[in-house]
């Protein structure tokens, strides 16, 4: 399992290799993660971050709040199935 460490873009280790799991977790909003990208105050990975730079994990598990809200238009979980490289 890689770990998605808070650094000032430790996201961009799913954009650069394949892995079968990953784990991340930040403060959450509907279309962000805190803490694991570049935006903002809070260091957000946005939903459109997590398509546009093709995050390659099978497996990803996230904690933090409003995760689950699957009904919002942009969801932060729902990105992830969208991505090109497992679509």
């Amino acid at each position: 399992m890689t770990p998605l460490h808070p650094t000032s873009d430790g996201f961009s280790m799913l954009a650069a290799n394949s892995y079968l799991w990953a784990y991340g977790c930040g403060g959450g909003q509907p279309t962000a993660i805190s803490e694991l990208g570049t935006h903002g105050q809070y260091n957000d990975v946005l939903t459109t971050d997590v398509f546009g730079q093709d995050a390659k994990a099978v497996f990803v598990v996230l904690f933090g709040s409003w995760f689950g809200n699957w009904d919002d238009t942009d969801d932060i979980m729902r990105s992830f199935l969208a991505t090109p490289a497992l679509a």
